[in-house]
C-alpha cells in the first residue's frame, strides 16, 4: 500500500516553511492563522501541526464545531508549496520535548526569508511559545507550487 506522504514531500514539509492555515465553525464562517510547524507521522497519514497558544484559541473553537482543515506550507524563497487537507483529531498543549523541532524549523524559515532580503526585525517577534499540537488526519495533498500544475493532487499520494 502507498503511503500517502511520500517521504521526500514529508522531508519538504520539516524543512522549515511559511504555513497558513485554514478552517472553518458550524455556521461556515471562515478562520485562520500562522502556524509554526509541521511534524509528519511514521505512518506518513497524520501530522502535527504546531500553532502558537495566540492564534490557537479561536482555531480550537472553530475546530470544535468544524473539524475540517486546510493547511498551506510554502518556501518563500522558491514559492514551492503545497496544500494539505484533512480531519483535526485532536488538540492539546506542545510538550516541551516538541519545542527544539517547532525551534528548527523556526530558525529555518528565518533563514529563507532573509535570503530573499526580508530583515530579521520583521520576524524575530513572532510568538511561538507556548503552541498548541494539531493532530491532523491527512486526507489529500495538493500542488501550490505556482505554474500549470498548481491545483493538481499530488502524483503519487493515494486518496484518504
Amino acid at each position: 500500500m502507498e503511503r500517502p506522504i511520500p517521504d521526500e514531500l514529508a522531508a519538504f514539509l520539516e524543512s522549515g516553511l511559511a504555513i497558513v492555515v485554514g478552517t472553518r465553525d458550524a455556521a461556515l464562517r471562515p478562520d485562520g492563522a500562522a502556524a509554526l510547524a509541521v511534524r509528519v507521522h511514521a505512518d506518513r497519514a497524520h501530522v502535527t501541526l504546531f500553532v502558537s497558544d495566540a492564534s490557537a484559541a479561536h482555531l480550537a473553537r472553530s475546530l470544535a464545531e468544524s473539524p475540517r482543515i486546510a493547511v498551506v506550507l510554502d518556501l518563500p524563497s522558491t514559492h514551492r508549496a503545497c496544500q494539505l487537507k484533512g480531519t483535526v483529531r485532536s488538540v492539546r498543549p506542545a510538550a516541551d520535548a516538541e519545542r527544539p523541532e517547532i525551534d528548527r524549523q523556526r530558525e529555518a524559515l528565518y533563514r529563507d526569508l532573509e535570503s530573499i532580503g526580508i530583515p530579521s526585525a520583521m520576524f524575530a517577534q513572532w510568538r511561538v511559545w507556548p503552541s498548541m499540537a494539531l493532530e491532523i488526519e491527512v486526507q489529500a495533498l495538493y500542488e501550490q507550487t505556482p505554474g500549470p500544475g498548481a491545483g493538481d493532487r499530488l502524483q503519487g499520494v493515494a486518496p484518504r
